[in-house]
């Protein structure tokens, strides 16, 4: 659970050379929500991390096709910050990674 929901979210992607970039800023209701936001998304990030780092020592648990190195350096390049009540993120998503997903999701 991240805590107290956001009062707005601005997001958008762009695609950039290499893939898309996708940045969001949320505002919550106070400077400490959007601070304990951040402690929970790098939590969650880290569990994230955890979890691929385990398919990469069990490879036939993995879906096939999933980029699992590509994931994990998603979530290990994710920026966030909080800057009073907002909440900005940050993450570049490769051509590679992006590609992959529909086969996997769709068990292609």
């Amino acid at each position: 659970m991240l805590g107290a929901p956001p009062l707005k979210i601005n997001a958008h992607v762009e695609r950039i050379p290499t893939g898309f970039e996708i940045s969001a800023v949320s505002v919550m209701a106070s400077g400490e929500d959007a601070q304990n936001a951040i402690m929970h998304i790098g939590k969650l990030r880290k569990e994230g991390i955890d979890q691929l780092q385990k398919l990469l020592q069990q490879p036939d648990a993995a879906p096939p096709g999933l980029p699992v190195n590509g994931l994990i350096n998603v979530l290990n390049t994710l920026q966030m910050q909080s800057e009073g009540m907002e909440v900005r993120l940050r993450v570049v998503v490769p051509r590679d990674v992006v590609m992959a997903l529909p086969s996997v999701l769709l068990g292609r």
